[in-house]
């Protein structure tokens, strides 16, 4: 992490330099006006949601922050949460009618503190109808390519060639190539475990199935993945499909992609899950896991959100970008804090 100049020590990043021409706040100024641009001259309207809400998010890997509100009048305490991103909303605008939208703003992760995360930080997610994750990986590149217009980026003393198109892997064929396993698309627990043991992995009691499968993914693919141009990593297991829908044609594989340069994830999207009826399963199995490991914010999951899935939500793909991840690329920062104004401390100084 970045110390503050001695002359100055109240501020948390020495790259903030008022009078300098790569004054940091100045960069990431052009940087979100550049994307900002990207997406109004396409037809992408620009929103803003709550960062407070009533429910956590429900995925078993993510932690959301917790606070309380005070009714003024009464004695009662709500529980709130801050937003682990603003995917909810968003889609519950699409399903009213917005075809096209896109928000910049806070995303909230707890327990995330290392050398590429911080407990908040800035994203990038956007909507469209009509759209597969397909789409989401087009229109991605095209963004990508208005902040390295020259078709290359240079990254801590090593080039990359970002002309697209990009490479398209499938987890299935990344863990062929890297790892040396030819999974069937429906992988059973025994085998993933057996895998993990063979590859001299551990496995604890509880592990769960993805927890295995992302032992594996982690240690062999991904620091293999954008090493030489950025990789989508497409076609996940349906174990791990979150909220993406399944292939029309290979039930077991979802329409689930994420980015990568650098071995850095950069991108998760999907192929919308618009069955209400799944997606409320889907829930009960991660609050399930959840349960298991004492965990109190299991339910209960955003009603409204499964009331704007029931009442028809289009086709829709989604994404979600790390833009502090992105700018630390383009500024070849070694790390997230050197691009962060006031990198997180667990401690005031």
């Amino acid at each position: 992490m970045k110390t503050p100049s001695l002359d100055r020590p109240y501020l948390s990043n020495s790259r903030c330099q008022p009078q300098s021409q790569n004054d940091l706040l100045r960069q990431r100024a052009v940087f979100l006006r550049r994307i900002r641009d990207f997406f109004t001259q396409r037809g992408f309207l620009e929103v803003e949601t709550p960062i407070l809400i009533p429910c956590a998010d429900p995925s078993p890997h993510l932690a959301s922050f917790r606070t309380w509100y005070e009714h003024p009048y009464t004695s009662e305490r709500q529980r709130l949460f801050l937003h682990t991103s603003p995917e909810f909303a968003m889609k519950r605008l699409v399903a009213a009618g917005y075809p096209r939208i896109f928000q910049i703003c806070k995303f909230f992760r707890n327990n995330e503190d290392s050398p590429l995360h911080n407990p908040e930080f800035t994203g990038l997610e956007w909507y469209q109808t009509d759209a597969d994750y397909r789409r989401l990986m087009d229109l991605t590149e095209a963004m990508c390519l208005e902040l390295w217009p020259s078709g290359q980026l240079r990254y801590q003393g090593r080039l990359f060639d970002v002309q697209t198109p990009w490479e398209r892997l499938t987890v299935h064929e990344s863990l062929r190539r890297y790892a040396g396993l030819d999974f069937p698309p429906q992988i059973e627990y025994g085998d993933l475990k057996q895998a993990c043991l063979q590859k001299g992995l551990s496995v604890a009691a509880d592990d769960a199935w993805d927890d295995l499968f992302f032992k594996l993914l982690i240690t062999f693919v991904e620091p293999h993945l954008g090493q030489e141009r950025p990789t989508f990593l497409l076609d996940y297991p349906k174990e791990l499909a979150a909220l993406a829908r399944t292939k029309a044609d290979q039930p077991a594989i979802a329409e689930r992609v994420e980015l990568y340069l650098a071995g850095i994830e950069l991108a998760n999207g999907y192929s919308e899950l618009i069955d209400p009826i799944e997606q409320q399963r889907r829930w009960e199995a991660d609050a399930q896991i959840r349960q298991n490991r004492g965990d109190e914010d299991a339910f209960p999951v955003d009603p409204l959100f499964l009331s704007a899935l029931a009442s028809g939500l289009p086709p829709t793909a989604g994404i979600a970008i790390g833009l502090d991840r992105l700018l630390m690329l383009c500024l070849d920062a070694p790390t997230l804090h050197d691009i962060l104004p006031f990198p997180f401390s667990p401690s005031i100084r």
